[in-house]
């Protein structure tokens, strides 16, 4: 529908338009505008789906070697592979999986901050900014006033609240390269690299890549069970009956 289907960096309408290995996508709160994380790119991509017209509103196409120190101009500064994004209180969340962090582009002003992590790869709480540690942010989404993504390197399920300088807290996930597939509550469960997160009426749906199945984690008691799949296979079926590959 979108993109030329060769790998490029170029805007333009839907048969011009060029990306290289998206990732993630996000639907703006207006349901106006579909962004994407342009991934390879090193850029978040902008689609107006009135026209289907694309433009850049982070990056430069370059991979960035350092993070920005607050109010950079978004399409003057470079991002390192961007994962996913999602919309909430006027901000896209970026996932910055190359830098270990999450990036925040303030839609009306145009420029980025950092939201969350030290860049440093790890799987500590603590002060979102000073003290928090991510390992390759990847899925992500919000609500309920919450930020909540998931780090493949620690299978793990993190939050952080949207708004005020609260902390970042593990939900799931117990250290680096630590991983399962048990169920149970909160921290006694374990994801292998899981890479996606959905929301919906509560509950966290998670795509468990490595362990090919779909979790659920009730966003309230943080319990955590298995929606579908098994081992890896393609098979349909009701709920463990079903096989996926990662």
């Amino acid at each position: 529908a979108i993109g030329t289907g060769k790998e490029g960096f170029a805007d333009g309408a839907a048969g011009e338009a060029r990306f290289r290995q998206p990732q993630g996508l996000g639907l703006s709160a207006d349901r106006r505008t579909l962004y994407v994380a342009d991934t390879r790119n090193h850029a978040v991509r902008a689609v107006d789906l009135g026209t289907f017209e694309v433009t850049t509103v982070a990056g430069t196409g370059q991979q960035a070697d350092r993070f920005p120190r607050g109010g950079e101009a978004a399409t003057k500064t470079p991002l390192a592979s961007p994962w996913d994004v999602v919309e909430a209180n006027g901000s896209l969340y970026i996932t910055m999986a190359g830098l270990h962090q999450i990036w925040a582009l303030d839609l009306a002003k145009g420029t980025l901050a950092v939201f969350a992590g030290t860049s440093r790869e790890g799987l500590n709480d603590g002060d979102r900014l000073r003290g928090a540690t991510l390992a390759q942010p990847s899925g992500i989404t919000a609500a309920g006033g919450w930020l909540y993504w998931v780090d493949p390197e620690a299978s793990a399920l993190r939050r952080a609240p949207l708004t005020g300088g609260g902390e970042v807290e593990t939900i799931v996930g117990k250290g680096l390269f630590d991983y399962g597939a048990g169920d149970g509550r909160g921290r006694a469960a374990m994801f292998q690299h899981a890479q996606g997160v959905a929301v919906a009426n509560g509950t966290l749906y998670i795509g468990d890549t490595y362990n090919h199945r779909l979790r659920a984690v009730d966003a309230a008691t943080f319990a955590v069970t298995t929606l579908a799949g098994s081992s890896r296979g393609w098979s349909d079926g009701t709920g463990t009956e079903a096989r996926f590959d990662e």
